[in-house]
């Protein structure tokens, strides 16, 4: 069987406990590269690493928006992540130091990396961390309190709300601008207001791309195989069939229904 069709197999998180369709496990697989889509703040975060304009991002947002992947790009265009590795829970290279899940950090070292990811830029570093909305706010609480106790304050409870409603509402806005948290800056970007409906029909033509086929052209079966076959209808009508995947995500999303990128994949 061809091996790419075995990877898209893997892809599909139908079960809603499946490993395979996370981006940590996917970018270990050689077919990775070949149908990954690059988003525009994974390039302006390597345009800004490269001119040594150094930032803490923190990128969060839904599970299965691409969080992961924009990391997994920018490690990719600076040539530290090799095809076939994998990522580590927190990693520090010459002009970067990334987190990949804070979810995946026990809750002691939580503000520990979220300190050392924001102090980034002030040693000549870029901080990435990504993170989902709920570790996020109770680490930039934790560090807040740590912060005021240093100054030998307290942080009220008052103090509490209004951080977490003052980020909760640059996530709503999602400005593209630094914001300052415990005296630290910050550019916080939340992934689940990007629209990605435009992903899906290029996503597609990657996946129907004829390179990743060739081991089904000789293959014996080849005339009585469904995968092919949709392969070779679907590629004949791709100018159709986009159209139509274009329209249906979008009026998705304009109704409220918004898909992830991963939900995207596991339907295509």
């Amino acid at each position: 069987m061809n091996d790419f069709i075995a990877y898209l197999n893997s892809t599909n998180n139908i079960g809603g406990n499946s490993t395979g369709s996370l981006a940590e496990t996917q970018v270990k697989s050689p077919y990775y590269d070949s149908v990954k889509i690059d988003r525009k703040i994974g390039t302006r975060m390597y345009q800004e690493i490269v001119e040594g304009k150094y930032k803490t991002y923190i990128l969060t947002g839904h599970a299965g928006d691409g969080k992961t992947s924009i990391l997994v790009q920018v490690l990719k265009s600076l040539g530290y992540l090799q095809q076939g590795e994998g990522l580590d829970v927190s990693h520090e290279y010459s002009n970067v130091f990334y987190v990949k899940d804070m979810s995946e950090i026990p809750e002691q070292r939580q503000v520990e990396l979220l300190e050392k990811s924001l102090s980034a830029p002030s040693y000549g570093k870029t901080g990435i961390l990504v993170s989902n909305t709920g570790p996020l706010l109770n680490a930039f609480v934790t560090l807040s309190n740590k912060k005021k106790e240093e100054a030998d304050e307290l942080l009220s409870s008052q103090d509490k709300i209004e951080l977490q409603s003052m980020i909760l509402t640059q996530l709503d806005k999602n400005e593209d601008k630094e914001i300052e948290v415990a005296g630290y800056r910050f550019v916080l970007v939340n992934i689940a207001r990007v629209d990605n409906v435009s992903f899906a029909s290029k996503i597609l033509k990657k996946i129907l791309s004829p390179a990743l086929w060739t081991s089904c052209v000789d293959c014996d079966c080849k005339d009585k195989c469904p995968m092919y076959n949709n392969q070779k209808l679907l590629a004949a009508q791709y100018d159709r069939v986009s159209e139509f995947i274009d329209n249906y995500y979008r009026f998705l999303y304009e109704n409220d229904k918004r898909m992830t990128i991963r939900q995207m994949v596991g339907q295509l």
